[in-house]
């Protein structure tokens, strides 16, 4: 019976941890298409191109007002996060898989 209740725990966390990893996933595809795309801009100003982006984004209710006008190092360091936190929740997903495994 305790050994039933850990292997549910432990789907039930590798799937919340499954859906938060996929957010992040998402984030990070997003960042990196604006990122490539500001590298291919050849006749506006990246700052420029940065204000429009964040107005957009700001009219979808994508971001808070608090994160609009970040300047691209600003950005780059909010893309690190993610994929820290990332790779986090990666590595918990093997600790609990492994720990599944053994249990089983």
């Amino acid at each position: 019976m305790p050994s039933n209740f850990l292997n549910y725990s432990l789907v039930i966390i590798l799937t919340v941890i499954l859906l938060i990893q996929h957010y992040f996933y998402i984030r990070i595809e997003l960042d990196l298409n604006i990122f490539k795309h500001l590298s291919e801009l050849k006749n506006i100003d990246q700052d420029k191109a940065l204000m429009l982006l964040d107005e957009t984004f700001l009219e979808l209710d994508l971001v808070s007002d608090k994160k609009i006008n970040r300047t691209l190092i600003e950005r780059f360091k909010g893309c690190k996060r993610l994929i820290k936190n990332q790779i986090i929740l990666i590595s918990l997903q093997y600790i609990c898989l492994i720990i599944l495994i053994l249990s089983t």
